[in-house]
């Protein structure tokens, strides 16, 4: 008797271990949100297996654009650090960051450390600059920094690890950074003209020496214009 009693309490602890398998362990780990995919993917790099990271942008969302759904107010205030651009890329999200701020949430922009002369006007707002900065691979290494160090001052534990992380990844940069300007120096200055349907190239335009930035729209009108006179030239 005493054996059947004691092979079905075994079996009942082995059943509820099991059911244990299903519930996870707490995860003590900083949460930090993030806006765009570029600033998801550096927290990621600089923070590695010591935080966890969430972006609110998926590929393809217009940061300019982007308003909070209820579920990113959620994340956003479960937070530990919010990271954003900042430079009025996600100008619908700056009263929510002003917010969370205010509640006690630290709210960093990685653009924030960029020296101003740096900085090229915006062309579609009025008295802001240009956010566009990810372009530049010497510019983004500033938003590596400010990463960085938002994550030492808040998990000051890991800061030779966050250091670490941060200065390989910058080397990195560096490499590509060489390699973007190796690989525009085989094209002619002349010849460097950038046709595009939206104006986020200067920062781009401007590390690789492009001589001209155009708009697809007039572009393509004055390409139109060009092909009009040629054939009245062939009449």
């Amino acid at each position: 008797m005493k054996k059947v009693l004691l092979f079905g309490i075994f079996a009942l602890l082995l059943t509820v271990l099991a059911g244990c398998g299903d519930i996870l362990p707490e995860d003590n780990r900083p949460y930090i949100v993030t806006t765009t995919g570029m600033i998801t993917d550096i927290t990621k790099i600089v923070g590695g297996s010591f935080v966890r990271v969430e972006g609110l942008m998926g590929p393809g969302v217009d940061p300019h654009l982007y308003k909070a759904s209820e579920s990113d107010v959620e994340k956003l205030a479960k937070a530990d650090l919010i990271l954003y651009n900042g430079l009025y890329l996600e100008a619908k999200l700056e009263d929510v960051f002003k917010q969370m701020n205010e509640q006690g949430t630290p709210t960093v922009a990685v653009t924030g450390s960029i020296p101003k002369e740096f900085l090229l006007d915006s062309p579609s707002y009025e008295g802001q600059y240009d956010p566009h900065i990810w372009f530049d691979v010497e510019l983004w290494k500033y938003a590596v920094q400010g990463a960085r160090d938002a994550l030492m001052k808040i998990d000051q534990e890991h800061e030779l690890e966050y250091t670490k992380r941060a200065d390989s990844y910058m080397n990195r940069l560096d490499d590509l950074h060489k390699a973007v300007i190796d690989k525009a120096d085989d094209v002619p200055l002349k010849l460097r003209v950038l046709v595009t349907a939206h104006d986020a190239f200067g920062y781009f335009g401007q590390s690789v020496r492009i001589m001209k930035l155009l708009d697809y729209k007039v572009f393509l009108l004055s390409l139109k214009q060009e092909l009009k006179t040629f054939k009245m030239l062939l009449t």
